[in-house]
């Protein structure tokens, strides 16, 4: 189901493959364009046991099927230009199989699907950096854009960092922000007659394990490196988040 400013929409669809994305199959995001909802079904299941007795930590329960490929599934949206061609479901495969949890996510690899002569093909990226819980202005959600954010994982220093990807020139714009301090899921929020793609803020929430402390930051977009134009402390040192959202309406308790 597809939800807008107005809540739920009228359009949806229920599109089921065979042997596909069932509850232990890590299909754990999908993406979309303008015509189609695409998703990447990786040859992988969740045996969560040992992260469930203390064993070990979610990610680490990922568990591939040897030898299986990555099925890609590319759905016409309801009232789209695909549907109204009388497109079909398709479902493309990609070997050697590649796995993640998030689009924009990981190395960057790039997949283009080529409708016509029925492929799927897996591009590295020019820049090798790690790259996760990935974030776009939201503007162009669904349509071509050219800067990915996220959270850039520092393992020397046990720090998670944020990163901005030029997808265009592969160049990348990143903040160290120390040892033991973890920046988590950045949203990008567009500033107001906003210039270009990227003329805006990224916020997102600190948590300092030197201090056991949280903050809420904000960085310009342009000047990443820089580092925070604003730093907020929190009463209360939050627990790590997967994800996040922007809204330009209060929906707190009525002041």
């Amino acid at each position: 189901m597809e939800v807008n400013k107005s809540g739920p929409s009228p359009r949806g669809q229920q599109h089921r493959q065979a042997g596909a994305l069932h509850l232990q199959d890590a299909s754990a995001d999908f993406a979309i364009t303008k015509n189609y909802y695409i998703v990447f079904q990786p040859p992988v299941y969740t045996d969560m046991v040992p992260y469930l007795t203390g064993q070990t930590c979610a990610a680490s329960c990922v568990r591939f099927r040897a030898g299986s490929p990555t099925l890609v599934h590319v759905v016409p949206r309801p009232g789209s230009e695909a549907e109204g061609r009388g497109e079909a479901p398709r479902k493309f495969t990609i070997s050697p199989a590649t796995f993640t949890f998030h689009h924009c996510s990981s190395r960057l690899k790039r997949t283009t699907i080529d409708l016509t002569q029925g492929t799927a093909v897996v591009t590295p990226a020019k820049q090798d950096a790690y790259l996760e819980l990935p974030c776009i202005n939201d503007v162009h959600y669904g349509r071509q854009h050219r800067y990915v954010y996220g959270y850039s994982s520092i393992f020397e220093a046990a720090a998670i960092g944020i990163a901005k990807i030029d997808m265009e020139t592969s160049q990348s714009q990143r903040f160290h922000p120390g040892w033991g301090v973890m920046c988590l899921e950045p949203e990008f929020v567009p500033r107001p007659n906003a210039r270009s793609e990227d003329d805006g803020w990224l916020l997102c929430t600190v948590f300092d394990s030197n201090t056991c402390t949280s903050e809420f930051w904000i960085f310009d977009a342009w000047q990443l490196p820089s580092g925070p134009i604003a730093r907020l402390a929190l009463p209360d040192a939050l627990p790590h988040q997967l994800h996040g959202n922007w809204s330009s309406v209060y929906h707190g308790p009525a002041q």
